[in-house]
């Protein structure tokens, strides 16, 4: 038997309406900060996609490098929070 796995869609998706984030940018590359507690939204296991209320995120710096996007949460300035993801390689 054969048996193939294949992920359809994101798992994971930050909805965001730009008042409540501000465009910065990581090494040259576009990402997003947001300065105020926010929901969370994410697709489960089965594929249903969930809001997590019981837990609002803190500042939150997201940014993508490749295929790979990258999630800083807490209690940081933009500053700081720019500096460490830089480093992230």
């Amino acid at each position: 038997m054969h048996r193939t796995t294949a992920v359809q869609g994101p798992v994971f998706e930050k909805f965001l309406g730009m008042s409540d984030g501000r465009r910065v940018s990581v090494a040259g590359e576009p990402a997003i900060w947001i300065d105020r507690p926010h929901q969370l939204m994410y697709v489960d296991r089965a594929g249903e996609r969930r809001t997590e209320t019981a837990r609002l995120a803190a500042q939150s710096l997201i940014w993508q490098r490749g295929a790979v996007t990258y999630r800083l949460e807490g209690a940081f300035t933009l500053e700081d929070a720019v500096k460490i993801a830089a480093t992230v390689s």
